[in-house]
């Protein structure tokens, strides 16, 4: 058989290199993240290592804290190949921040116009010309000792100190590289558009970064048999099932083959406020990285202005839907999106001219019609804006603080309910994330997870007589409600 006829039978069989056990194509079920948390390995993408230095210290201090713990307990990895990546794009990270920086200096000169010098109020803002320059030269004087700090920079800025007490041994894993091996996989995976990696083939390493990061991925799996999170910010079709230019799914192919190796163990790719969230990060820390995110996604999309507006009009989505599910307007909701926004009206939301021209050009956009790029551009200010006012609305937030406790049918507490339990909430007030107190409600649902935000749902077909239970933290005796409908709110992660 001459090479020919091999290379056609290869490319007629490729499916079959890709999945040789057909039959666990529907057998295989995949742990939740919340199944595999506490015993799988965390790798680090570059991407994700570069997030704090656009952060504030409270994050900064909360990342170490969870790095710290999973060091601890040896389950946290940063591949050499992004630990390179991350040498090469720190110094970017650092010129950029100078840079900003530099640019807040400032002058201020009125200018000379002696036709002017007879008039009042010439004479009177010359005068607080003078008061603001004192001021702006005190700040400016700042700026340069900002700036002169930024300079001594080399390899103990904030970031860089913390990631060196981290990562200092045993955390970086460096593999093995069989070069003629690795250029067969990029060659494959670009010809049949395979993950990972064939999206970056333009880049002067052809794409060798994503496939050395998914080898070491590998490695992990096939030596320790565990599942793995990856934390990356990459969204892009070679590692993502995508719908309307949204990331839903890990690719297929990517979760097979780590099972194959692993023995059965799962695949997940979290973004790194998912991450954060995961492990106990505050509110407060996850809604700061997760703007980050979205603002470097839209400056990697600027040259594709339709694809940020179909990005951003999906954000301005989910923050509308976790708004209105907070806040127990889920009954009303049409499911539409300017019909969901009319509902916030009563509450102060008063962009809905705003939300109108936005809806309009993102549809326009969607549906393939003709759309001036300025509009576009001028659609994705707009979302910016609405996006800013849906998330300064005030409302009240219901976090699960304990998913089951036991309900009992007399003031003693010695008569259990069997038929009900009862979860504990603990509201807080957004933005401001004040504490308003805790409430205890009945259900018969199972689904509640500690520390996730829930909807505000009830069930009014099933009412509960008066219960008390037993504080779960002080095990005194308390009464839980004296008549109530059944709560049956719903992870907001999870709505759909």
């Amino acid at each position: 058989m001459d090479n020919q006829e091999k290379g056609n039978k290869i490319e007629m069989l490729y499916r079959n290199s890709l999945y040789p056990h057909a039959e666990s194509i529907f057998s295989f079920r995949p742990k939740s993240v919340e199944e595999i948390k506490d015993d799988c390995f965390i790798v680090i993408d570059t991407n994700s290592l570069l997030v704090p230095y656009t952060t504030g210290k409270a994050s900064l201090e909360q990342i170490n804290t969870i790095y710290r713990l999973l060091v601890d307990s040896n389950r946290l990895v940063i591949p050499g190949q992004a630990a390179r990546e991350f040498a090469e794009h720190r110094v970017t990270k650092l010129k950029d921040l100078y840079q900003q920086i530099s640019r807040k200096k400032s002058s201020l000169a009125l200018g000379n116009y002696p036709l002017l010098e007879g008039l009042e109020p010439y004479q009177k803002a010359i005068e607080i010309e003078g008061k603001l320059n004192d001021k702006i030269r005190e700040y400016n004087k700042c700026i340069s000792e900002i700036l002169d700090n930024i300079s001594q920079w080399y390899w103990n800025d904030p970031v860089s100190l913390i990631y060196s007490s981290l990562f200092a041994q045993g955390v970086v894993h460096d593999i093995e590289i069989d070069e003629s091996k690795l250029q067969q996989r990029i060659q494959k995976d670009c010809e049949y558009k395979l993950p990972p990696g064939y999206k970056d083939a333009r880049k002067p390493d052809d794409g060798a970064g994503d496939v050395i990061i998914w080898y070491t991925i590998l490695e992990l799996g096939e030596t320790h048999k565990k599942s793995v999170i990856f934390v990356s910010l990459d969204q892009k079709a070679d590692w993502w099932s995508q719908s309307e230019g949204r990331p839903l799914y890990p690719r297929f192919e990517l979760i097979e083959e780590f099972r194959r190796v692993s023995e059965g163990q799962s695949f997940h790719i979290l973004k790194f406020s998912s991450f954060l969230d995961l492990y106990g990060a505050s509110k407060e820390v996850i809604e700061e990285v997760r703007k980050e995110e979205i603002q470097a996604r839209i400056e990697q999309l600027q040259s594709s202005p339709k694809t940020t507006l179909i990005l951003l009009a999906s954000e301005i989505e989910r923050e509308l839907r976790y708004l209105i599910a907070s806040m127990g307007l889920l009954e009303k909701s049409q499911g539409r999106f300017l019909a969901d926004v009319k509902l916030l009206e009563p509450y102060g939301f008063t962009e809905i001219e705003k939300a109108n021209y936005f809806w309009s050009i993102r549809n326009n956009s969607v549906h393939g019609q003709e759309v001036d790029s300025n509009d576009i551009l001028l659609a994705v200010e707009s979302g910016l804006s609405l996006l800013e006012s849906l998330q300064s609305i005030p409302h009240e937030v219901h976090i699960v603080y304990h998913p089951g406790v036991l309900v009992y049918a007399d003031p003693d507490c010695t008569r259990v309910q069997e038929s009900v339990k009862a979860v504990i909430l603990e509201t807080r007030r957004h933005p401001s994330d004040a504490l308003v107190g805790f409430i205890i409600l009945p259900t018969t649902l199972t689904r509640f997870t500690k520390g996730r935000i829930v909807s505000w749902e009830w069930n009014i077909n099933k009412i509960w007589e008066a219960a008390w239970y037993r504080d779960p933290d002080t095990n005194e005796i308390k009464s839980a409600w004296a008549s109530s409908a059944e709560f049956v709110g719903r992870d907001l992660d999870n709505l759909r």
